[in-house]
């Protein structure tokens, strides 16, 4: 007999689930004396569509809630989205606010980084003193991409996506597209425009990956070749994007970068920010990264950014050859990041990887022979001298925050 105390403390047992037979419950297991039914679980239902479902749910949520390229903001609202016990980010955030004013936050669909890459790159045109010179130049980079990507046995689909990009150039250039918001509405939040755009980088970090095989073959892991790895965490649309990817692009645009990392490692009170590639002086871009998710910057004209950056981490460095096509050079490296790679699970929509297979504690040596885009100045509205520093006698009042967030 089971006294009452022991009764009490009785724990349900389970029997050992019962394997399901083909056509009786897609293949699940069940046990009959567990409540599975009432715990939400349905052995006659295919738990793979299940998740399937739940998924397009979730990226139809994100769609009706987010453009895929938002409006510019005052980074104070930034503030708004961690609660006071989250100090570590609102310290950071305080930091940040030294140097940069107004963020645009992008879609979080896993293609985050190139739209934000894209925009940024695109808006810098638009108040260059060269940007003839350079729309000359990245027309003519965009050409050799392609002829590369021809070589590599790309089929013709390529000239669509190439064409979309030359055509946004020869939009800026002649004057139809002049400010960022004709930018943002009329090619980046128009959905077959920005995602020929986004297949566009896509293809071309790609392509500069296999044409430099020898040296990127070495920083990826789980034992993938560089084709295998392009094919399934470069080309596909909503992969998220590593250092590995960032490498690629800048070296093969040719183009500076600045990231700032908001997120748990490194100092706890100051933004780690890196420069791609590494010394650049006056970075083009300057984008946000939080675990998982990039978005657009914008640099204060008080602030001079080109003596800002701090490299995450300084504990080792790895010297590569210099990328195809480009004189060698010496010393400059870029250092593993240790403190923003563990905490890179990517919380886009498609939430599909934790891992692309890239080695982040091996990152490679960018070429500073890299051209920095030509002069194109900083993606915010002040405009920038002759010598690159901000000039506030200009300032694009059709590009100012929005106070909404």
């Amino acid at each position: 007999m089971v006294s009452q105390e022991d009764n009490h403390h009785e724990e349900k047992v389970c029997d050992v689930p019962e394997p399901v037979t083909e056509g009786d419950g897609g293949g699940q297991s069940r046990s009959p004396n567990c409540n599975n039914e009432a715990e939400g679980w349905n052995p006659n239902v295919n738990q793979d569509d299940l998740i399937l479902q739940r998924q397009k749910e979730i990226s139809a949520e994100i769609e009706s809630e987010s453009d895929l390229v938002g409006e510019r903001l005052f980074l104070d609202q930034l503030l708004t989205e961690y609660p006071e016990d989250e100090e570590i980010y609102r310290c950071k955030i305080v930091d940040l606010k030294k140097c940069y004013d107004a963020m645009r936050k992008t879609r979080p669909d896993g293609n985050c980084f190139f739209r934000a890459f894209g925009f940024s790159l695109f808006q810098s045109l638009l108040r260059s003193t060269s940007a003839r010179q350079e729309i000359t130049r990245l027309r003519t980079v965009a050409g050799n991409i392609k002829a590369d990507l021809y070589k590599l046995g790309f089929n013709f689909t390529v000239d669509d996506f190439y064409e979309n990009f030359t055509e946004a150039l020869d939009d800026v250039q002649e004057g139809r597209i002049s400010t960022p918001d004709q930018l943002r509405e009329e090619i980046f939040n128009n959905p077959s425009r920005s995602d020929y755009m986004v297949v566009f980088l896509r293809l071309v970090t790609s392509a500069h990956l296999r044409m430099n095989e020898e040296f990127f073959a070495a920083f990826i892991e789980n034992g993938l070749s560089v084709k295998d790895f392009c094919q399934t965490e470069v080309e596909p649309m909503q992969k998220e994007s590593d250092h590995i990817h960032v490498i690629a692009i800048t070296e093969a645009i040719g183009v500076g970068v600045r990231i700032n990392y908001l997120d748990r490692g490194g100092c706890l009170s100051k933004v780690n920010t890196h420069d791609f590639p590494e010394g650049v002086p006056n970075p083009a871009i300057h984008l946000l990264y939080r675990p998982g998710h990039y978005d657009v910057l914008y640099p204060r004209e008080s602030c001079d950014v080109s003596s800002t950056a701090q490299s995450s981490d300084s504990s080792s460095s790895i010297t590569s050859q210099p990328a195809r096509g480009q004189a060698a050079t010496s010393s400059s490296t870029i250092r593993a990041h240790e403190d923003v790679s563990s905490s890179s699970n990517h919380y886009d929509a498609s939430s599909e990887n934790t891992s692309t297979g890239v080695s982040s504690s091996k990152n490679p040596r960018l070429d500073p022979s890299v051209p920095s885009a030509n002069g194109a100045v900083d993606p915010s509205p002040p405009t920038l001298s002759a010598n690159g520093q901000e000039s506030s006698e200009v300032v694009d009042e059709q590009d100012q925050p929005s106070t909404t967030s």
